[in-house]
């Protein structure tokens, strides 16, 4: 348990909006109270770049549009061969 009374594990039914409830499941996690800097202490892993663009609109159409403080948004899968090449690890 997190501590908090929910579940460390949440799913997401088949067939429904995936992004759009994973980022309101994760602004009612992260973004209680009235602290605006909430969420953006949070780190989301995906699993590609289109990913994390499509979980940004689905935040920006969850916000209606206003600006917010994103969660840091981190693709997992997708390697970047410049970044590669600056950690000093080969391909």
């Amino acid at each position: 348990m997190t501590g908090d009374g929910l579940p460390p594990v949440l799913t997401i039914p088949a067939g429904e909006p995936f992004v759009d409830l994973l980022a309101a499941g994760i602004a009612e996690r992260c973004g209680r109270g009235d602290d605006p800097l909430a969420l953006s202490r949070a780190t989301v892993l995906l699993p590609t770049r289109r990913a994390c663009q499509a979980l940004r609109d689905a935040f920006l159409r969850r916000s209606g549009g206003r600006p917010i403080l994103l969660p840091h948004l981190r693709p997992i899968g997708d390697v970047d061969e410049a970044e590669l090449g600056f950690t000093g690890m080969n391909a």
